[in-house]
């Protein structure tokens, strides 16, 4: 059997690796993901301007609970200190959000890095949709956009393995084995119909016997008519025997 040419090799280590990459990534961005709803709370309360300045010191204190919660130092240490003006607890929040961000910030690098790997590998009117949901200023689409290319590297890199095993020996079987499943017929009846020996069928699958390997292929692929099986003079078979198949083949 040929090996495999180079610049397949390396199309499959890289995507394989990007895969990886991009995994890694889905699994960073899982607690910016889930603490954005209490970030985005304590930025909306920040930003407003209330009358009631007791309504929202309550709400703004409840906020900065809800961000120590999620692990933020800043917030933890703002409820440590003593009564709060409304301009502090405005500032706590701030800060906690900044805090929140920092490691975003730094990950949104790689993220970006990645994503343009993925974009090259990619086709175009895919990339240009992923790529365009890619933000550094929204998480939510970002994290949409990583799991989409995620979607597609892997699945570019599955199709890519296939075409790749698809000639070998074990490619070879696998399509010998769905074909006659999905036709309920045999082996036997794959070789009669391709008009070749039951040990060319056999050479075919180990990578050989390449004149017969066409006429093979193209009942698999359904270009020549797969023939209605031999009427046999009785259905049943005796105890104990079974027709040529795959057990055969596994035992050449």
């Amino acid at each position: 059997m040929p090996e495999k040419q180079p610049e397949a090799r390396n199309q499959l280590e890289k995507l394989i690796q990007l895969e990886k990459s991009l995994q890694s990534i889905s699994q960073k961005i899982v607690p910016f993901r889930e603490h954005l709803p209490v970030v985005r709370q304590a930025y909306e309360l920040k930003r407003r301007l209330d009358d009631d300045k007791c309504t929202w010191g309550d709400e703004a204190r409840k906020s900065l609970e809800a961000l120590a919660a999620i692990g933020l130092e800043a917030a933890k240490k703002s409820l440590t200190e003593p009564q709060h003006s409304e301009e502090t607890r405005r500032r706590a929040l701030e800060v906690a959000i900044d805090e929140f961000y920092e490691p975003w910030r730094e990950l949104f690098e790689e993220i970006q890095e990645t994503m343009t790997k993925a974009c090259e590998e990619l086709a175009t009117s895919i990339a240009q949709g992923i790529s365009r949901r890619v933000h550094a200023h929204a998480i939510e689409s970002t994290c949409q956009a990583v799991e989409e290319a995620l979607k597609q590297v892997r699945e570019f890199r599955e199709a890519v393995e296939a075409e790749q095993n698809r000639d070998t020996p074990e490619g070879r079987r696998k399509r010998l084995k769905h074909f006659c499943a999905n036709h309920c017929c045999t082996y036997e009846d794959v070789y009669t119909s391709a008009k070749v020996s039951r040990s060319s069928l056999h050479s075919w699958l180990n990578g050989k016997a390449p004149r017969a390997a066409v006429d093979i292929e193209r009942v698999l692929a359904g270009e020549n008519p797969l023939k209605e099986p031999e009427k046999r003079s009785s259905p049943y078979r005796p105890k104990g025997h079974a027709s040529w198949g795959e057990n055969s083949l596994n035992h050449r």
